[in-house]
């Protein structure tokens, strides 16, 4: 990404898997969503143009190697989105669409309602826009139910084809115990862009269940004993603790 040249941070080891684990190294605070949450201060969140965006996208200075340690903030998926969306041009061509791509690979074949066929996007005067890629998408419980099923059932497979990398989506759903992620507060970790906690379930019983999460209190549970749980609210209010341990009353999750 040309752009990555003028930011004030050091991008030139950073690969596709350091941003999806949040772990790019050019922070200003690794204190938990202190970069994230400058509302009223990080241009990022109230410039609307492509170029006003990832210029802000990538102000900020190198405090660490890359992989190391984790610092979340929207603005670095802004960063991956447009990375993957370069790299989905020089395979397909200059008009090919990263999200466009997504809809028609899995949103449309698992048969996904209109309102995730669009996004929110950073105005370009040379085409449609950039996705937002961290936000911008409306959700219904039935995307959320599908999207949950081809993730945590399905393997990532419509059909007869595997539409997503089973070795990238098992580390994402925390199935690969040699890829765990970067770790973030606690014990938690975060890997391939999905969220992890280790839960007790009792007699001896510890899981790592995998959540996606979404501003400002969406979430979906992706249990490992294939069921899910999602919830949309505001101000991160609910959790998915007693809706794991219900689901472990029903398929124990660590079955003898």
């Amino acid at each position: 990404m040309p752009e990555a040249a003028a930011s004030r941070g050091d991008w030139s080891q950073v690969t596709f898997d350091h941003v999806l684990d949040m772990a790019t190294g050019n922070y200003a605070s690794a204190r938990r969503m202190a970069d994230e949450e400058q509302w009223d201060s990080d241009p990022f969140w109230f410039e609307n143009s492509y170029q006003e965006k990832i210029t802000a996208a990538f102000d900020w200075p190198h405090s660490a190697p890359p992989g190391t340690v984790w610092v979340y903030r929207t603005s670095d998926t802004f960063i991956v989105t447009r990375a993957m969306g370069n790299y989905l041009q020089s395979q397909a061509g200059p008009q090919a669409d990263l999200f466009d791509f997504v809809v028609d690979e899995v949103y449309r074949p698992l048969n996904m309602g209109p309102g995730v066929f669009s996004t929110l996007r950073a105005g370009q005067p040379d085409g449609p826009g950039q996705p937002y890629g961290g936000y911008g998408l409306w959700w219904v419980p039935d995307d959320l139910a599908k999207l949950a099923i081809f993730l945590n059932v399905d393997g990532g497979q419509i059909g007869e084809q595997q539409v997503l990398h089973p070795g990238l989506l098992a580390a994402a759903l925390q199935q690969d115990p040699d890829d765990r992620g970067i770790h973030r507060d606690g014990d938690g970790r975060y890997n391939n862009a999905f969220w992890a906690d280790r839960f007790d379930m009792g007699d001896g019983c510890s899981v790592w269940v995998p959540h996606m999460y979404g501003y400002s209190g969406i979430l979906v549970a992706l249990i490992p004993n294939g069921s899910a749980f999602y919830y949309a609210s505001d101000n991160q209010e609910f959790s998915s603790m007693a809706a794991i341990r219900e689901s472990h009353k029903i398929i124990p999750l660590c079955p003898e």
